[in-house]
């Protein structure tokens, strides 16, 4: 699952104890990066028929950052 989220510091903190405790029980891996700004592009596939799709992601790298620690836990 790929997820983007805006929440509140607590709220990160808690998601963070949480998948940090499952990875710790052997349940999961899990790859979560952190950032102040989101990103948002789009793609028009018509003009005439006004379809898009938006594209949503955390600035600094964000999917590719969670990614990259994915990854790293799953090496190790």
């Amino acid at each position: 699952m790929r997820l983007i989220v805006d929440c509140r510091k607590e709220d990160y903190d808690a998601l963070y104890q949480e998948l940090e405790k499952a990875y710790l029980n052997g349940e999961i891996y899990y790859g979560l990066f952190s950032s102040k700004e989101a990103l948002m592009t789009f793609f028009v596939e018509s003009t005439q028929q006004g379809d898009h799709l938006h594209f949503i992601d955390g600035g600094d790298g964000g999917l590719a950052m969670a990614a990259k620690q994915l990854k790293s836990q799953i090496k190790s």
